[in-house]
């Protein structure tokens, strides 16, 4: 199996942990998604591979089967499509354009 290199390993003590970039904050600093407590390195690696994949197909979390469009897009909108495009002024008014437009059509 090829190794996902966006996906690290790293021992903490006696247990194993994962870490990989999830994008840029509003001020340039890396954002970071670390999880440990993994017995082995192969385990940690495999979890994180997971949690990585997820990640970039855009599964932000929500469990609700219950849950509105315009909450739905604004989770998105804050996980997803900021940490993937570019932090500069005309993306995001992009974005908000985009967000404001699909609520009107479809409603809450």
């Amino acid at each position: 199996m090829a190794k996902i290199k966006a996906v690290r390993t790293r021992q903490r003590g006696k247990t194993f942990s994962y870490a990989f970039e999830a994008g840029h904050d509003e001020n340039g600093k890396r954002i970071v998604i670390e999880k440990g407590g993994f017995a082995t390195r192969a385990e940690a690696y495999e979890k994180g591979t997971e949690a990585f994949v997820d990640f970039k197909h855009g599964n932000i979390g929500i469990t609700s089967e219950k849950i509105t469009v315009k909450d739905y897009m604004e989770s998105w909108l804050e996980s997803v499509a900021r940490a993937n495009t570019q932090q500069h002024r005309g993306a995001l008014c992009a974005r908000r354009q985009s967000a404001a437009y699909c609520q009107w059509h479809i409603g809450d």
